[in-house]
């Protein structure tokens, strides 16, 4: 049996899953082999069905607009068929791909609540559960604060895209710290 692939994804969004009117912006899918190397990347911005002035302090962090959301041409249907896209082409029957993401629940629940039936995905563990093992946190660590911990290259944040590739690359920092390998 072939080792999976690790699907990394991140979302940014307009606001909380406490929040009933909180959506999806932005979905990044990184891809990693059993090697932890990158060997795809997909994202799409999304055009929530609710969006208003509620989300005004969650695009903020993202450094984005109303103006700059109202411009994105896809859908929830888009970001499903993503996904079906991406679990199709790096699945087997025998060796489906394994889903994580830094904030897995927060991650996991914006795809349920956008249509995706997460359920059918096999979740892996939480990179951020992991990374706090890895690095002894009793409590929840900012991907920045766990990606410096552990060495690696923060550029930019709050960004789907870049949000995912620093995910992966604290992922492979934690398994080279499991591994003994600085």
């Amino acid at each position: 049996m072939a080792d999976p692939y690790i699907i990394m994804v991140d979302t940014e969004t307009t606001g909380l899953p406490q929040h009933a009117f909180a959506a999806i912006t932005s979905f990044s899918a990184v891809i990693l082999d059993s090697q932890l190397d990158v060997v795809d990347m997909k994202s799409m911005d999304i055009r929530p069905d609710v969006l208003d002035e509620r989300a005004l302090p969650a695009l903020s962090i993202q450094n984005r607009t109303l103006a700059d959301i109202e411009a994105h041409l896809h859908t929830n249907a888009d970001l499903m068929a993503l996904i079906a896209d991406i679990q199709s082409r790096w699945s087997t029957e025998d060796t489906p791909s394994v889903w994580t993401a830094y904030n897995l629940p927060f991650d996991k629940e914006m795809l349920r609540r956008s249509g995706v039936d997460v359920d059918s995905l096999k979740w892996g563990d939480c990179c951020m559960q992991t990374a706090m093992k890895v690095l002894g946190s009793k409590r929840w660590l900012k991907l920045k604060v766990a990606a410096e911990q552990l060495g690696a290259v923060v550029h930019d944040t709050h960004n789907a895209t870049s949000d995912a590739l620093l995910a992966a690359a604290v992922l492979r920092r934690c398994a080279y710290r499991l591994l003994g390998v600085k």
